[in-house]
């Protein structure tokens, strides 16, 4: 992160099921034209092989100014976010390996259970909510986006922010504490 010069790379992964579209609704606002001015970007989706919004996805990603990457049964996650300028997906429990890699996150709220940490997160500087009415919102993803682009210090404070909340290091310090 520290040789950021603009957004090059997005990856998109919304967890096992995606069951509201995230991903799909997110590559839409994505290709469209408020942000071609960042083409050609990479976008790494990974989705279940399974989902029905496969052939949808491949259509948009067909058209799109980006090159899109769909990937299934991923097993280099960790790998796809280092490599990520900015994440996209849900505030689950990845929200923390993000954190860690300082990889600044626009969420999406899936499910009740996300909104207190998704909250939380946002509070701290860590992520940025990009859900409105259960959807993702072209305005609040395309500002937050161009924001994260446009100001480097805003993607570098973000950045630092995430190594700040979450330094990787928690296992350390729980089994630590059981020897003192």
């Amino acid at each position: 992160r520290e040789q950021f010069a603009g957004i090059k790379r997005l990856l998109i992964s919304m967890g096992g099921g995606d069951n509201d579209f995230a991903s799909e609704q997110a590559l839409k606002i994505i290709s469209s034209s408020a942000l071609n001015y960042l083409a050609p970007l990479r976008i790494d989706i990974v989705i279940r092989e399974s989902h029905q919004s496969i052939p949808l996805l491949k259509s948009i990603a067909a058209q799109s100014l980006h090159h899109v990457n769909l990937l299934h049964d991923v097993r280099n996650m960790e790998e796809l976010m280092f490599e990520a300028d900015v994440a996209i997906g849900t505030c689950g429990a990845t929200s923390w390996e993000r954190a860690c890699l300082g990889l600044p996150s626009l969420v999406h709220i899936a499910a009740n259970n996300q909104l207190k940490n998704a909250r939380e997160l946002a509070a701290h500087g860590v992520s940025t909510i990009v859900t409105k009415d259960k959807k993702v919102d072209e305005e609040l993803l395309i500002n937050a986006i161009k924001k994260l682009n446009d100001e480097f210090n805003c993607y570098k404070t973000f950045s630092n922010t995430c190594f700040e909340v979450c330094d990787g290091a928690g296992t350390k310090r729980v089994i630590e504490s059981f020897y003192q």
